[in-house]
């Protein structure tokens, strides 16, 4: 979930006088279908955005804030939730898995537009923001979130009170936007990516489909460095129509630090390459920590199984970054 569209969609609402619920994940424990952190936004209009973990519990908690709206003057309430069989526990939501949930339902007020609007303007500066729930309702921090802090939780049940940092969302930047980069765009998107395409053809076809890119910049590829940003939070992807492009393209960006940074390509090609690199001086101790070929090795061939093949790759680096090659990405 990309955290500015979750955020937009909740400011739309408040300015359109509509209103809506944020369901909100505090706690959990076991084998619970949604973890701390998990949002959703919910209005009677059938608007939904985010999920707490689907099933019965979305269920019976969208239900649950849906009558709260309908209240005369609806406050913030928090309900704990155990996953178990009807009866066996006080508060139940019928799911059979083992663990349990703290849910936060707070229904958001004209007021907390001023506080959404102010995470919004931080996350796309690329700044963090943290961000408490209690009972007194939503409030946003001023406090500077390093960029390489990463995202926090904490939950105090005696004072009931929820915090949060939000790291603004990574950017991925796809320097080449042929099919393999519009599939791409689109599993990333739902991975919460910012997805910007660098391409340096303006008659491309393709450009027109990237309906889930943030961004198309037909640019001259000399001078790519200046279109893609460093830093942790900045990864990167190479498939230009051409070896000749993805050399030129990797020269300019050789030597500078990213969270990640992937180049597709045959691996005799990619060994070929990097020795050319190397004699010219890039460090080796830099080439060998781009990705390439790009991807899990997973025998994908179409553009859409390539895809899927470095969107888990990004998978394992956020969840499992102590695997093997996990950490690959330039710096």
């Amino acid at each position: 979930m990309n955290s500015i569209h979750f955020w937009q969609t909740a400011r739309d609402c408040l300015r359109g006088d509509d209103p809506v619920v944020l369901l909100l994940v505090a706690a959990a424990e076991g084998s619970s279908p949604g973890r701390p952190g998990f949002k959703m936004l919910a209005g009677p209009d059938g608007r939904r955005s985010g999920t707490i973990g689907g099933g019965a519990l979305e269920r019976m908690l969208i239900e649950r804030a849906m009558e709260l709206l309908s209240g005369p003057a609806p406050s913030p309430s928090w309900i704990q939730y155990q996953h178990r069989p009807e009866g066996e526990v006080a508060v139940s939501s019928g799911m059979i898995c083992s663990g349990g949930q703290t849910m936060a339902i707070l229904p958001l007020k004209p007021a907390t537009e001023e506080v959404i609007g102010f995470i919004l303007e931080r996350l796309r500066d690329g700044r963090g923001v943290s961000l408490t729930v209690d009972a007194g309702g939503l409030h946003a921090g001023v406090e500077e979130v390093p960029e390489n802090e990463p995202e926090t939780i904490s939950w105090d049940p005696d004072a009931w009170r929820y915090r949060e940092t939000i790291q603004p969302p990574l950017r991925m930047t796809i320097v080449g936007g042929g099919h393999v980069g519009l599939a791409l765009s689109r599993v990333l998107t739902m991975l919460g990516y910012r997805v910007v395409i660098l391409d340096n053809r303006p008659d491309l076809d393709t450009l027109r489909d990237y309906h889930d890119a943030s961004e198309i910049r037909v640019i001259d590829y000399e001078r790519v460095a200046e279109h893609v940003p460093t830093g942790e939070r900045s990864h990167c992807v190479i498939m230009t129509h051409g070896h000749l492009a993805d050399e030129l393209v990797l020269r300019r960006l050789a030597g500078r630090h990213f969270g990640y940074l992937g180049m597709m390509g045959s691996r005799f090609k990619v060994a070929e390459l990097f020795d050319r690199l190397a004699t010219d001086g890039v460090p080796r101790a830099w080439l060998d920590r781009v990705s390439a070929p790009v991807g899990l090795q997973i025998g994908s061939q179409t553009p859409a199984e390539i895809a899927v093949s470095i969107a888990a790759e990004l998978v394992r680096l956020r969840r499992q970054p102590e695997s093997p090659d996990a950490n690959k990405g330039a710096s």
